[in-house]
């Protein structure tokens, strides 16, 4: 792996553990200075759901990573193994391409995944605010 790829991994796997920790730690902050006995008590606790979601899917797609490291990690061993080889053997290359295959299907599930985790991060912190917002403006409601 080049050295920018490996910088770039680093940075992606720092933000994947980084992620559950924020989630969870906005959700428990959340839940610890609700107020309750407003309009917008619904909202807030779609927000906690929401922000509850995006840390089990964060959590859930980090339980994943180490498999598709371990599958790249053969991926690339098959290759050399065939590279090397003096004969080409049909099947050895019917196999890593298979194995190609299946390996982006697999990046793409946990890439979208992640743009789901985001998304559902973003409209519960969203949610969060708005319900806040309400009940600081309208206090009456």
């Amino acid at each position: 792996m080049n050295e920018y790829r490996k910088l770039a991994h680093d940075a992606q796997e720092k933000f994947d553990h980084y992620f559950p920790v924020l989630a969870f730690s906005i959700l428990g902050l959340a839940v610890q200075t609700a107020k309750f006995g407003h309009s917008a008590d619904r909202l807030e606790v779609a927000s906690w759901a929401l922000l509850l979601v995006a840390g089990l899917l964060a959590l859930w797609r980090l339980k994943k990573t180490p498999v598709l490291h371990l599958l790249d990690g053969r991926h690339d061993l098959g290759m050399q193994r065939y590279v090397i080889q003096d004969t080409k053997d049909d099947m050895q290359e019917h196999e890593l391409e298979m194995m190609k295959r299946e390996l982006a299907v697999r990046h793409k599930r946990v890439w979208r995944l992640f743009d789901l985790q985001l998304t559902i991060f973003a409209i519960g912190v969203v949610a969060l605010l708005a319900a806040r917002a309400i009940v600081g403006l309208y206090p009456g409601l």
